[in-house]
């Protein structure tokens, strides 16, 4: 009825919370989840009219009735739907093809429930070829992962790839945020990367190992865009660890960073490789006339994946 729901980590077996009681994402450093009703939560944010198809109304009405009650109720404004299994995501996909057939652009937001949605749909009328086949990624001699994530999900994941062997560097985010000359403080970091990949296979660099971690208040002070600074800093490090190696492999993990690490490193597009879990495949990255160019890549949010992760990204 409104409210969103989440499970405490992809693939683990934690249980399922309301989001503003959920252990990781009501204490999100920067966008703390107060309230689960996203009606209420959203309301925050615009004067636009927010409905809702309910549970409830998605198990008796059909597709035509659920069309007329979008056209009656939304002039303009906000449309949320209840979603709890297959046969609802399938409804959903059938309403959204036939909204798209009456105007020239449907605005959605959400996750991976839009595509899996349409894609449900075109795929049962033979609208469009899906790739039901993928070809496994190969194992790779060294992979890189950079974490601008709080979540104590890829905390766990970070300490089990270092209990494996990883090389852990950790950003001194309080240095970075003082720092009078970002790029020679960022290259230090370069450096010392580098050192680490030279003695070992595989390197994880964060900025935090869960929400307790002393650097998150001590970053929080300057009053900096932590998302844009450490997500700009990951994208920079990472870019210029391509450049003097031949690692081909990056995972950059933690949702509020990931948009500024690709920034960073030149992204213009990303073309889908290989499934690897749900809502975070395998890409090829382009980024035209940049040392980035065709390396494999992998955007993690902090709650997403069991705990050996990043063991299991080596291929």
């Amino acid at each position: 009825f409104g409210n969103l729901f989440a499970r405490m980590g992809i693939g683990s077996q934690g249980k399922i919370h309301p989001l503003d009681r959920h252990p990781s994402m009501s204490k999100h450093p920067v966008t703390p989840a107060d309230e689960s009703d996203l009606r209420i939560h959203l309301g925050k944010q615009t004067n636009a009219t927010i409905e809702l198809i309910d549970i409830l109304t998605l198990e008796e009405s059909d597709t035509l009735q659920l069309e007329e009650l979008k056209e009656k109720s939304l002039r303009p404004g906000v449309l949320l739907f209840d979603a709890l299994n297959e046969h609802h995501i399938s409804s959903i996909g059938v309403l959204l093809s036939k909204l798209k057939e009456k105007t020239a652009t449907l605005f959605s937001v959400g996750s991976s429930g839009i595509e899996m949605a349409l894609g449900t749909f075109w795929k049962k009328r033979n609208l469009v070829n899906i790739e039901t086949s993928w070809p496994p990624m190969k194992q790779v001699e060294q992979l890189l992962v950079v974490s601008g994530s709080c979540s104590p999900v890829t905390s766990g994941q970070i300490q089990m790839a270092i209990n494996a062997g990883f090389a852990e560097l950790e950003l001194d985010t309080s240095s970075l945020s003082t720092a009078r000359d970002i790029t020679s403080f960022l290259d230090t970091i370069v450096q010392s990367a580098l050192q680490l990949l030279n003695r070992h296979k595989h390197l994880v660099i964060h900025t935090s190992k869960g929400p307790q971690d002393s650097r998150i208040e001590k970053f929080r002070a300057s009053n900096l865009n932590s998302a844009e600074v450490l997500g700009g800093a990951l994208g920079y490090i990472v870019k210029n660890i391509i450049k003097n190696t031949s690692l081909r492999r990056v995972v950059v993990a933690g949702g509020d960073t990931s948009s500024y690490a690709a920034r960073a490193m030149e992204i213009e597009a990303v073309e889908m490789l290989s499934p690897f879990v749900s809502g975070a495949p395998w890409c090829r990255v382009h980024a035209p006339g940049a040392v980035t160019d065709q390396i494999e890549i992998n955007f993690k949010g902090g709650q997403v994946g069991a705990e050996d992760y990043f063991i299991k990204a080596i291929g």
